[in-house]
C-alpha cells in the first residue's frame, strides 16, 4: 500500500520539478510579477511566454528596452550566469521564436522577428561518444549582434557569432552562419546576398 503512495509522491516531484524548468511562468503569481516588471519597463507582451524571465529581469541578465512587443509562444532562453539578452526599444518579436543566448544576443532598436525565427549563438557539444547529446554541455561561439532597423523572416535562423548589419533583410526560412553587410538583403541555407536595400526617398515638392 505505501509502495504504490511513494512511487505516486515522487512522480508528482518530478513532474512539478520538470514543469518549472520547461514553463516557470505558468504560476499566477509568477505571471503577475512577470507582467508588473514588463509593464514597468513599457514592454507588451501575450502570453504564453516561455524561459526563465522573471529571474534574468531581476538580475539584469535581460534588458528590455521600451515598447518591445512579445506574441504568444516567444521562448527567451538564457542558459547561464554568464548570458545576456539586450532587446533595444520598439523592437517587434513575432510568436513561436526562440532567442537561446549562451553569451551575448544584443538587438538594436526597430528590429522585427518574424514568427518561428531562431536566434542562437552555442551549438551542442557532440565529441564524448559515452555522454547522450543533451548531457554534454554548449559550446559558446562568440555574441549574436543584430542592428537596428533589421527585418528577419518567418522561420529564418540566426546561428553563431554573427553581425547583422543595420537595415538589413533576413529572407524568410533563410539560415545565417556568417555576417550580413548593413542595407543587405540576403536568402538561402545558407543565406547570401541577393541584393541591397532601395532607399526610398521623399517626392520633393515642385
Amino acid at each position: 500500500m505505501f509502495a504504490p503512495m511513494r512511487d505516486l509522491a515522487r512522480q508528482l516531484r518530478a513532474y512539478y520539478k520538470k514543469s518549472r524548468f520547461l514553463n516557470p511562468n505558468a504560476m499566477p503569481w509568477t505571471r503577475a510579477h512577470l507582467k508588473w516588471l514588463l509593464m514597468r519597463r513599457e514592454a507588451y507582451v501575450i502570453w504564453p511566454l516561455y524561459g526563465p524571465i522573471l529571474p534574468a529581469l531581476k538580475e539584469g541578465r535581460l534588458e528590455l528596452g521600451p515598447h518591445v512587443s512579445m506574441q504568444g509562444g516567444c521562448w527567451l532562453n538564457i542558459g547561464n550566469a554568464d548570458a545576456r539578452i539586450r532587446i533595444g526599444r520598439n523592437v517587434y518579436l513575432n510568436g513561436n521564436l526562440m532567442i537561446a543566448s549562451y553569451g551575448l544576443v544584443d538587438i538594436g532598436d526597430f528590429t522585427a522577428i518574424g514568427r518561428g525565427a531562431l536566434i542562437l549563438n552555442a551549438t551542442h557539444r557532440t565529441n564524448d561518444p559515452t555522454l547522450p547529446i543533451m548531457q554534454q554541455g554548449m559550446v559558446v561561439e562568440g555574441p549574436t549582434i543584430i542592428g537596428r532597423n533589421v527585418w528577419i523572416g518567418n522561420n529564418a535562423a540566426i546561428v553563431g557569432a554573427v553581425t547583422i548589419g543595420d537595415r538589413a533583410v533576413v529572407a524568410a526560412n533563410s539560415v545565417v552562419t556568417r555576417d550580413v553587410e548593413p542595407g543587405t538583403v540576403v536568402a538561402g541555407i545558407p543565406a547570401r546576398a541577393t541584393k541591397r536595400v532601395e532607399t526610398i526617398r521623399p517626392v520633393e515638392e515642385a
